[in-house]
């Protein structure tokens, strides 16, 4: 919930309750604790102004999920893990800059072709440990567009 929920515009509303002396319940203070965490380091890919209007980026790829602010584009390798590439199809638009979240020092690679984007240099496994939901920021020159039928994603 917590990934789609900012891909498709939403937001997302966490129910807990107190016991009756007040306190939270250990469970729902453990797993809002690890969602804390997890937001201090990925907090811009949900937070902010979206675009969750123009739809430029399908908010739900066979990989991933989308969103995006202005020139800025957030992939969230949510589904499985691409192991050290990651092929993003359709992609248009130059990308200048690529960062997982987690990860900033990582050098990553890009290659962009005429129907793909190859994202090189990624870690064997996610290494994220709160919630296993890697974010992969993309810095482009002007607004990106993925553009169909070619915005299949895949290792």
């Amino acid at each position: 919930m917590l990934q789609s929920c900012p891909s498709q515009g939403g937001n997302l509303l966490l129910n807990i309750g107190p016991e009756a002396d007040g306190r939270l319940p250990l469970a729902a203070s453990n797993r809002l604790e690890q969602v804390g965490r997890w937001l201090r380091v990925h907090g811009e890919a949900c937070f902010g102004p979206h675009d969750r209007i123009s739809r430029k980026l399908p908010p739900i790829t066979n990989v991933g999920f989308w969103t995006l602010r202005n020139h800025t584009a957030w992939f969230w390798l949510a589904r499985a893990w691409p192991e050290k590439t990651l092929a993003l199809g359709g992609l248009r638009g130059q990308i200048i800059g690529a960062t997982l979240l987690h990860d900033s020092a990582r050098v990553l690679n890009l290659e962009q072709g005429h129907l793909h984007t190859f994202i090189h240099g990624l870690p064997d496994r996610a290494h994220e440990i709160d919630l296993g939901i890697a974010v992969l920021r993309l810095e482009f020159a002007e607004m990106p567009t993925q553009e169909f039928p070619y915005a299949y994603c895949y290792y």
